[in-house]
């Protein structure tokens, strides 16, 4: 009776030992993301424009992109998908409806169908010229300036390429120390690891059912379920 007792103190401990230190403790973040040089830059948060720069020029354009750089921020954050034709493509929707005037997933245009299409309207009717833009050209106009966090879009477990020339884009511009790739998908992350060690990622994650503004930009029928 009494070693059953003390099993299960020591049971108990250690419960409570595991839980105080997964709650409580926060150790010393010790990631791969530096901060540029200069004074105070080992201390301060960096600053990332989310969607290139998308409350001062369309959502994920080359432009916005720009912006943000020329303003100081230390990197811009977009989105990636994958066109029909294997390209990857920086676009935030599933579909092109709400952010230009095509209609469709994206995954259904080849890159010069996506190419063609106009941001700029969408955003303000005078803004004109911010057509979509690839990965390879963001990564082209930011290279050496800034960060590149680029968010994959892959809602399911199936293969579907992206991992593949996300990498062979990072390695052609030896752009390891500047890109890094982000999905809510762990299972795409896993992947750009096994295909190359040196690929930077990022875990994100969010519950996004309780927010209005977020829910108003899914499609009817773009609706996911992430692993």
């Amino acid at each position: 009776m009494r070693t059953r007792s003390r099993i299960a103190l020591a049971a108990g401990a250690l419960l409570v030992a595991g839980a105080g230190y997964l709650f409580l403790f926060e150790p010393e973040y010790s990631g791969l993301i530096r901060p540029a040089a200069g004074a105070g830059a080992a201390t301060r948060p960096l600053v990332f424009g989310h969607r290139g720069f998308g409350y001062y020029a369309p959502d994920n354009s080359l432009v916005a992109a720009r912006m943000a750089i020329e303003a100081g921020l230390d990197g811009v954050d977009m989105d990636g998908q994958r066109s029909r034709d294997g390209e990857l493509v920086i676009f935030h929707d599933l579909s092109v409806d709400r952010l230009t005037s095509g209609t469709g997933r994206v995954s259904s245009h080849s890159v010069a169908e996506l190419r063609a299409l106009d941001l700029g309207p969408k955003y303000k009717p005078e803004f004109k010229g911010a057509f979509v833009a690839t990965f390879e050209d963001v990564l082209a106009a930011t290279l050496g300036k800034g960060i590149l966090m680029v968010e994959l879009k892959v809602p399911g477990l199936a293969r579907t390429g992206i991992e593949e020339r996300a990498i062979e884009l990072v390695q052609k511009h030896d752009a390891f120390a500047q890109v890094y790739f982000s999905s809510f998908n762990p299972v795409v992350l896993w992947r750009l690891k096994q295909l190359d060690p040196r690929i930077h990622t990022v875990l994100i994650f969010m519950d996004t059912n309780w927010n209005p503004e977020l829910r108003r930009e899914i499609k009817k029928g773009d609706e996911v379920d992430l692993p």
